[in-house]
């Protein structure tokens, strides 16, 4: 596994080359001779499913890249014994070195590019991928990995009567760093689809993928746009007339493309809705990211640590993280006391922001612990003033966990504990009520949008950034009682179904506090299951 890391190689099941190969011929214009590139052509599965399914004479050139030359040679191997005729270059070189050369044109460009972050690319690769981003008038923001560099590349190196169709990681479609590469390829091209899966392609990894297809001219069908289309499973697209049971939209206004899961008619009915509705930072006076410690397992101790060293004048109740506080609605002290019994690290070690001869003997022996495991040395810490002295301890009324698993929540903060950037501390405003906030934010429209304006990774996790928190439109109901609240409290204590939770909280939410009627409520419900439903395919 460590290896795949490294040189990123997740290789393409064969029904799934069969089907892109067939797909794009049976679908696309391309010329009668066509002139392919493979530009990481691993041991040969696009190759193979090429030579099955494309006449030889259709293929005027195949031109084959790839790293390893072990896998190269098996590629080589399948086209001599398909068509020992057929023309063949083959460039034992990192792709990123063979785009030196933009002068070939290509037909086609098919493939199954590496994943490989950045942290794990040579020098000389993060050098060729600013390159490339650079030539593509991009930002270095959207270098988080390379198959970027290969996509981008790939688009520059492709003739006017052109396909591209290249498996990537489901991230282009949601991540906000791929925004750019979204509109990229949404200038470059006339026609786009998408094919997504319900399940994990790769064996042993968490790598949600789908299957980009793109051409500057139209499909033989005539449709320009975008198309989206959902795939139950691998053995699905050997059923034929596949495509039309399970067309969708043509949509290019939502920013991000995992909303294209949903008809024309959901997303209009869903605007619709939040139209009429203010946004979560209407109601508050602050929402930030918690705080910033630079190095938690110091900074974030239990009980034992605080009295190891006394620095019981210098902690704070804090949470740390959200699996903590599990089923929990609000927290009390209550709570923290129970987390404590627990051993939980509970206290935030607050030094003061004054020279380290200001403070008392007993404390300075934790801060020359610390510079001795250099963590005066780590980059947060050094832009402080005084390393030592955590900076923003301002309290809040409630909070939101950045990432979720079901279901996001917001959560009272009755005790005014201090959290971590796990979370998004909200201060309400004085006109508005904290606990009526919190309440308001459990109904299946907030659920919804929250679904559609965060991202979601391997695993199924759901994680949103501030501002896309701030702008999910809230039902705001003012007249939330503590029977409710506690109602609500007790349901996600005990761990009841979501569905359950949504029948009691929409009916005062949604139905009698902002009027929708029972059958829009249900569409929500629907709509909410069925994104949940692909983000929770690979947990």
């Amino acid at each position: 596994m460590e290896n795949q890391k490294q040189n990123g190689s997740y290789y393409t099941s064969p029904l799934l080359a069969n089907f892109i190969v067939k797909h794009i011929f049976e679908h696309y214009v391309l010329p009668k001779k066509v002139k392919i590139l493979e530009p990481s052509c691993g041991d040969g599965i696009f190759i193979e499913a090429l030579l099955n399914h494309v006449p030889f004479d259709s293929i005027s050139e195949l031109t084959l890249v790839e790293k390893s030359n072990l896998e190269l040679e098996k590629a080589l191997k399948i086209t001599q014994s398909y068509n020992p005729l057929l023309k063949v270059n083959s460039f034992n070189t990192d792709f990123l070195e063979f785009q030196e050369d933009l002068s070939e044109r290509y037909n086609l460009i098919i493939g199954n590019p590496p994943y490989i972050k950045k942290v794990l690319l040579s020098k000389r690769q993060r050098e060729l991928c600013h390159k490339i981003h650079q030539n593509a008038e991009l930002s270095s923001d959207c270098i988080k990995n390379i198959w970027t560099s290969f996509l981008l590349t790939s688009i520059k190196k492709l003739d006017e009567n052109s396909v591209i169709c290249l498996v990537l990681p489901a991230e282009l479609l949601q991540v906000k760093y791929a925004k750019e590469i979204r509109k990229y390829l949404l200038d470059s091209f006339n026609r786009i689809e998408i094919f997504a899966f319900n399940e994990l392609i790769f064996e042993k990894i968490e790598q949600d993928v789908i299957v980009l297809i793109a051409s500057k001219e139209a499909a033989s069908n005539g449709k320009d746009g975008i198309s989206f289309y959902q795939v139950n499973k691998l053995e699905d697209l050997q059923i034929p007339q596949f495509i039309e049971k399970n067309s969708n939209v043509h949509r290019k206004t939502l920013d991000k493309w995992t909303n294209y899961l949903l008809e024309d008619e959901e997303l209009n009915f869903i605007d619709d809705i939040r139209r009429r509705l203010m946004p979560i930072e209407y109601y508050c006076e602050k929402i930030g990211v918690g705080i910033v410690t630079a190095a938690n397992s110091y900074f974030i101790v239990n009980d034992d640590k605080v009295d190891e060293y006394q620095l019981h004048s210098f902690s704070d109740s804090i949470l740390s993280k959200s699996s903590d506080i599990s089923g929990i609605i609000d927290i009390t002290n209550e709570v923290i006391s129970d987390l404590k019994q627990s051993n939980k690290k509970t206290n935030l070690i607050t030094f003061p922001n004054v020279d380290i001869e200001e403070i008392d003997q007993s404390a300075r022996k934790y801060i020359d612990y610390g510079e001795s495991l250099d963590l005066d040395k780590r980059y947060k810490c050094k832009q402080r003033t005084n390393w030592y002295s955590v900076p923003y301890l301002w309290k809040c009324d409630g909070f939101f966990g950045k990432r979720a698993h079901k279901f996001p929540r917001v959560i009272l903060n009755s005790a005014k504990i201090n959290v971590t950037d796990s979370f998004y501390r909200i201060n309400i405003k004085e006109e508005y009520d904290i606990k009526s906030l919190v309440f308001s934010f459990y109904n299946s429209l907030c659920l919804v949008l929250a679904e559609l304006e965060g991202r979601y990774y391997g695993g199924g996790v759901l994680e949103l950034t501030p501002n896309e928190f701030k702008k999910i439109s809230l039902p705001y109901c003012e007249n939330i009682t503590n029977e409710h609240f506690l109602a609500l409290g007790e349901m996600l204590k005990s761990e009841q179904n979501i569905c359950n939770i949504l029948n009691y909280t929409d009916n005062i939410i949604l139905k009698e506090n902002i009027g929708l009627e029972e059958h829009e409520i249900e569409k929500l419900r629907q709509i909410r299951e069925k994104l949940v439903a692909r983000r929770l395919k690979s947990s």
